[in-house]
């Protein structure tokens, strides 16, 4: 019954199963594991979710299966090429790089999902109350938008980083901060089409509160659109992460970055082209790999497609 009410209604606009306090939440979690299910049917995108299981995977395992101490220096093994010793070859100082990409991955997707993290926590509440009360709170709260959208997302996050202090856990605000206005946006946009629904005006007529329609009844039809949106910033976030380090403003030597390692590797394009190969490589890969996950998602959560 409401696989076929969800299928009529449209994206964003199911009505919501009677049952238990948790009903809505059970049928949010419920659409989000059918649609996990038809997202690996999709290849491209089910590759693209490997991927990602992949990076995490290495993330987190980093102090087990990175080869050397990814700050440890050998001056004998300066910019050495790949070698049996060194898979990937050493930087500037002898570092492995191998060693520092496993490392670099842990601070990029930190990064990554943090600041989008940060994004959700901000933009979700202040896009739920400006599209359900409408009005002048609707107004201050999207003039507000409008002004935080109209400085560049990267000066945005290069002025914070500048001001507060380079390191990794600043230029994650910074950058959760300029992913915010994405997530008010597109909650604001939901949230006004879903006040309208049935379901909605019949909670309210029985004399249910505000906080437990949004909560109860408008929340958990929005969760597969936020979890579709998270996809796709969280590579974005990646990349603002990298340029931030790679000018100097994110994570600070000898911590390992991907960003750094490129910033490392321009004096040497020419004798030493790897450090610059894989830490670029590894930046393309974990975009492209998201943005194909996202782009599966997004159909297989669409309920057109149930």
């Amino acid at each position: 019954m409401a696989d076929e009410a969800l299928k009529e209604s449209g994206p964003a606009r199911a009505p919501m199963p009677e049952g238990s306090r948790a009903a809505g939440w059970r049928f949010a979690l419920g659409r989000v594991s059918r649609g996990g299910k038809r997202l690996l049917l999709r290849p491209l995108a089910a590759a693209g979710a490997l991927a990602i299981l992949a990076f995490v995977v290495l993330a987190l395992t980093a102090p087990w299966v990175s080869p050397y101490d990814p700050a440890s220096a050998d001056w004998a093994q300066v910019r050495k090429a790949p070698t049996a010793a060194h898979w990937l070859g050493t930087d500037e100082i002898g570092r492995d790089l191998l060693s520092r990409l496993v490392w670099g991955a842990r601070a990029s997707l930190l990064a990554g999902v943090c600041s989008v993290l940060i994004a959700m926590a901000l933009g979700v509440p202040a896009g739920l109350l400006s599209g359900y009360y409408r009005g002048w709170t609707d107004g201050v709260v999207m003039r507000l938008t409008d002004a935080w959208l109209s400085f560049p997302f990267l000066i945005l996050a290069v002025g914070l980083t500048s001001i507060v202090g380079a390191s990794l856990l600043n230029a994650t605000l910074a950058v959760g901060l300029g992913v915010t206005p994405a997530f008010i946006r597109l909650t604001r946009g939901q949230t006004l089409a879903l006040r309208e629904e049935e379901y909605v005006q019949s909670a309210r007529a029985i004399g249910a509160g505000d906080l437990r329609i949004v909560l109860r009844h408008m929340l958990p039809n929005l969760t597969s659109v936020l979890i579709v949106q998270a996809t796709i910033a969280i590579p974005r976030a990646i990349i603002a992460e990298s340029v931030l380090s790679f000018l100097g403003l994110g994570a600070q030597p000898p911590q390992a970055s991907w960003g750094i390692m490129l910033n490392a590797a321009q004096p040497f394009l020419d004798q030493a082209p790897w450090m610059a190969w894989y830490p670029g490589l590894c930046i393309f890969l974990i975009a492209l790999a998201f943005n194909l996950a996202g782009d599966g998602l997004r159909d297989a959560l669409d309920p057109k497609e149930y």
